[in-house]
């Protein structure tokens, strides 16, 4: 649902509930003549008309007595899932849940999608191979990946590492450079103080 409606990771406990609620009100295989785990809770078959898809564009109603008379009639939010008597909605400007009950849903929209395609992130397909039972498949993956480029080292078991010589073209570390540290972090601060032994 997340990666589906672009939605920030931080929403996630969101998604988890949303897809807890959806899994209640599905058909399972664990029940006796294909109940529901809320119909089987409840005593009641539960009503589906209240679903709506994760992520989605939504326009909660804002009461008369919260606005003045020339404010908008009702805010743009997010559905990020479902209360007892409304919907849980997310409010991006404030970035707090809001809870509401007369909400018009735009199912079609997705705000968070747009904004990613805003921000010039360019999804690359990155080829994966993996086995399967032996032999080998592979398989296209999309993700969206930074301009970092990496060297792999590859070792074979035939190859003969052996010794290393004091002349060879690896940095010792009298080469590097002590006050820059490892990978060029600043190294750790000491102190000047003589240590002594106790005893």
């Amino acid at each position: 649902m997340l990666i589906d409606s672009k939605v920030p990771k931080s929403l996630w406990g969101e998604a988890v509930l949303t897809g807890v609620y959806i899994m209640n009100r599905s058909p399972t295989a664990a029940l006796p003549r294909n109940l529901t785990p809320a119909e089987s809770w409840y005593k009641e078959k539960p009503s589906l008309e209240k679903l709506r898809i994760f992520g989605c564009q939504a326009f909660a109603w804002i009461p008369g007595q919260c606005r003045k008379k020339l404010d908008p009639k009702s805010q743009e939010l997010l559905m990020v899932g479902y209360a007892p008597n409304g919907y849980r909605l997310w409010n991006k400007s404030t970035r707090r849940i809001v809870i509401a009950r007369d909400v018009k849903f735009n199912e079609k929209y997705f705000p968070y999608a747009e904004d990613c395609e805003e921000s010039g992130l360019e999804q690359l397909i990155v080829p994966m191979t993996y086995e399967q039972e032996g032999e080998e498949v592979q398989a296209d993956v999309q993700a969206v990946q930074p301009d970092v480029q990496t060297e792999a080292y590859e070792l074979t078991d035939d190859e003969d590492l052996g010794e290393v010589e004091e002349d060879s073209a690896l940095p010792s570390h009298s080469d590097r450079d002590v006050s820059s540290g490892r990978f060029g972090e600043p190294s750790p601060r000491r102190s000047e103080r003589e240590r002594k032994l106790p005893g």
